[in-house]
């Protein structure tokens, strides 16, 4: 997962095509309940799926959006202060 983080920060301005792809993966991830280094790490790469957006501003609204409410419930569900 760290990996992806990486590929997408270095690639941003070209990820933009693979970005509906890693978010059906990464958004589940953020919410997965058996590992915490899971959820921390699929939160990471969160961040530079929006930034990879950023020319295309509805598609980047809707992907915020959908951030924030995944980020949202995964807090509220979260056992372990360090990951919210």
């Amino acid at each position: 997962m760290a990996m992806l983080q990486v590929f997408i920060d270095s690639f941003i301005d070209h990820y933009a095509p693979y970005v509906a792809q890693t978010t059906e993966i990464v958004v589940p991830l953020c919410e997965y309940k058996r590992d915490m280094d899971i959820r921390d790490a699929a939160s990471r790469c969160l961040p530079g799926l929006a930034k990879a957006t950023k020319n295309y501003p509805s598609d980047c609204q809707k992907l915020i959006r959908l951030f924030m409410e995944t980020i949202y419930r995964a807090a509220e569900n979260e056992f372990d202060a360090e990951v919210v």
